[in-house]
């Protein structure tokens, strides 16, 4: 995980770095276990509000994780 440019990800991108679903993240965000912070649309991106997440934060959140439930959610990922 160490090759990846630091920084703020978008959900999707932060799912694909830890190997698990974009539903998974989003659970984990919704839970408390992983911190997001929303980035304001812009006009062009209309008025959808976009998760940012920090990529310390989720190799902190997968460091929290017992290794059978982190290898339980990566299935169908």
């Amino acid at each position: 995980m160490s090759d990846v440019k630091r920084g703020w990800f978008s959900l999707g991108d932060a799912a694909k770095y830890a190997g698990v679903s974009p539903t998974v993240l989003r659970g984990a965000v919704n839970s408390g276990a992983l911190k997001a912070y929303e980035k304001p649309a812009t006009y062009r991106e209309g008025s959808k509000v976009y998760a940012m997440i920090s990529l310390d934060d989720v190799d902190e959140w997968v460091r929290s994780l017992p290794p059978a439930r982190f290898g339980a959610m990566t299935e169908g990922a």
